[in-house]
């Protein structure tokens, strides 16, 4: 299972994150992002890999494997959710399909 967050602007599913402010490090920007989103606070994570796409916009994706802990809030982006990859895939914002894809 895996938690995405359900966006509130009908655009699907998507992981937690968000972009980097110039200051942060990828994985600063990744912990203040899942905390914003889901309410979950991280407590370990480790760095699985880095993309590009331009599927809807140019971006760079750095993606972590999280431990973390607290109940999962919605935010204003939306409302988080456990799901199986099998149902997460067709619903991903484009830009993170390929996620899956390159998981362990």
């Amino acid at each position: 299972m895996f938690l995405v967050i359900d966006r509130s602007d009908g655009r699907g599913l998507s992981f937690p994150g968000g972009l980097a402010m110039p200051w942060e490090t990828a994985e600063e920007a990744m912990r203040r992002e899942v905390s914003e989103e889901t309410g979950l606070q991280v407590k370990h994570s480790t760095q699985l890999f880095e993309y590009s796409s331009s599927a809807d916009i140019p971006v760079m994706l750095t993606v972590f494997a999280v431990e973390a802990d607290g109940d999962p809030k919605d935010s204003w982006e939306g409302s988080p959710v456990w799901l199986p990859l099998t149902d997460i895939q067709p619903r991903l914002l484009p830009s993170q399909k390929e996620i899956p894809d390159h998981l362990p």
